[in-house]
């Protein structure tokens, strides 16, 4: 439990500083990619309307907004940027602890520099995870879904509980604790 709220005091304040300005990588991929798809402009141009409509490029322009840009802001390097097998490491004391922490497509490795632990958390593109890695498999901390025209991060709580928390909302971490140990399906509505 000590884990998941360190790790939703994380998504906190990711949320709460999100209005960092960076490079929109996965906007200009998505953009690449349809610019790609055809020779002819006018069949590019109702793929455009296509992928607004059924809101592709909203989504994609949210995920730059809220999750990749403020990556790019606080690491200096955009996740949506690397390629596979491309990666980055840092090094960062908290709590008097060296923790070598290595950023690569679509995952985190965090490595206590004293050998007393080591995490990996690895995103699920299909399902829209963050997930621990465990030596039973993957365990889902936080999933992003799109419900009546909102956004919300699915927290999963260590008893199997799940609760909805409105992105366009700030919570405090007692609010997070209280409403996962509450087992509310939505809540902040």
């Amino acid at each position: 439990m000590k884990r998941i709220l360190s790790f939703l005091l994380a998504l906190t304040i990711a949320f709460s500083t999100s209005s960092c300005f960076g490079s929109f990588e996965l906007t200009q991929k998505l953009y690449e990619w349809n610019d790609g798809v055809a020779d002819n402009k006018f069949v590019k141009t109702l793929i455009f309307y296509g992928l607004n409509i059924i809101p592709v490029y909203s989504i994609a322009v949210y995920g730059d907004v809220v999750i990749f840009n403020l990556i790019e802001f606080w690491s200096g390097s955009n996740p949506m940027a690397m390629e596979l097998g491309e990666s980055e490491t840092e090094t960062h004391t908290i709590a008097g602890v060296d923790y070598e922490i290595t950023a690569s497509q679509n995952r985190f490795d965090i490595k206590a520099l004293d050998g007393s632990k080591n995490e990996s958390y690895v995103f699920n593109s299909i399902d829209k995870t963050w997930n621990l890695e465990t030596s039973e498999g993957l365990l889902p901390l936080v999933g992003f879904v799109e419900m009546n025209d909102k956004s919300y991060a699915k927290v999963y709580g260590t008893d199997g509980c799940t609760a909805l928390f409105d992105m366009s909302k700030n919570y405090s971490l007692a609010e997070v604790q209280a409403k996962l140990s509450s087992n509310l399906e939505i809540a902040g509505l």
